[in-house]
């Protein structure tokens, strides 16, 4: 594994081999151990042994800064490819000249060229920490948009034929006219409701009364509505007999 940015390139990782054994366990310096002839023989490995006898080495590494996170097999790693033609690899990827796919494609051409011999495996991922500023708008353009709209809004205007005046007035009375009538329509229901409400009310309070005091609606009705006497004539004579002579 390696961590890659415009700057410098540092890794991450290291091969669990005879030659890292012997420099943990003090026995040799690293130049010598690499004259060995096992010196490159793992010592572990996934899948080489059980989970239960590995021991991975594992330390925290803290992203300060944006850069590329790259995972690769010996293919690529071998011959120092990394540490040779991987610089200017982040600086291209943090510009957005190139995006990350590509350069996944670089990285494998790159190891079929010096490497072949060898499988070749790359994962790479861009890790961006840097907060995302905001970008300063070019009120320039702005203007300049501004205006060329005004400047077709105006040739709109003077393409567009005036209307005459009396269709004009016409069609700002039609709102106040329409607006008037359902005024007056809403006034008259409102009246027609009111109304009905009295009469309703007058029922109810004239049937109350009938039930609850008849007598005292029998009077109120020969007030209001007095029947004929039945004592008096019916017609009264309005001319006088003469005697004969």
């Amino acid at each position: 594994a390696y961590w890659l940015t415009p700057d410098y390139c540092q890794q991450l990782t290291v091969d669990d081999d005879v030659a890292t054994r012997e420099v943990k366990l003090g026995r040799s310096l690293y130049r010598q151990a690499l004259q060995r002839s096992d010196a490159q023989a793992l010592t572990q490995a996934l899948g080489t042994k059980e989970a239960e006898l590995l021991r991975p080495t594992v330390r925290r590494f803290i992203l300060e800064e944006d850069g590329l996170l790259l995972l690769c097999s010996d293919g690529l790693s071998n011959n120092n490819l990394i540490e040779k033609f991987g610089r200017d690899l982040p600086q291209k990827v943090n510009s957005h000249r190139i995006s990350v796919e590509s350069a996944v494609e670089s990285l494998i051409d790159l190891a079929f060229q010096h490497n072949g011999q060898d499988d070749i495996s790359v994962v790479l991922t861009y890790c961006a920490v840097s907060p995302q500023y905001p970008t300063v708008l070019n009120l320039g353009d702005m203007s300049s948009s501004k205006e060329l709209q005004v400047v077709n809004l105006e040739q709109q205007t003077a393409l567009t034929p005036s209307l005459p005046a009396e269709i004009t007035t016409t069609n700002d009375k039609k709102p106040e006219t329409t607006r008037s009538y359902r005024d007056w329509i809403r006034a008259l229901f409102g009246l027609l409701g009111v109304v009905g409400i009295l009469v309703g009310a007058g029922a109810i309070l004239l049937a109350t009364q009938w039930i609850l005091a008849p007598e005292g609606f029998q009077k109120m009705r020969d007030r209001f509505f007095p029947s004929p006497d039945p004592n008096l004539p019916e017609s009264s004579p309005t001319e006088q007999e003469l005697p004969d002579n």
